[in-house]
């Protein structure tokens, strides 16, 4: 099984999302998660995420140089 995550408010995503619906071996399965089932923290790590901002790393030593410094 594979998970694929689709940021459906984009139109072209929301037709791949469409085109993936209409083959007959593809399951779609709903969000996993809504919003209102995180605690405020979680709710801000999300919104951050959804705006782009956030640690981009190549790999995962690449991440623990980048949080030695905050």
């Amino acid at each position: 099984m594979t998970t694929l995550i689709i940021d459906t408010k984009k139109k072209s995503a929301q037709k791949l999302l469409d085109y993936l619906k209409s083959l007959p071996y593809i399951k779609v399965i709903g969000p996993s998660y809504e919003i209102d089932d995180f605690n405020q923290d979680t709710i801000e790590a999300i919104k951050e995420v959804e705006d782009g901002k956030g640690i981009v790393c190549e790999d995962f030593n690449d991440y623990l140089k980048k949080i030695e410094d905050v």
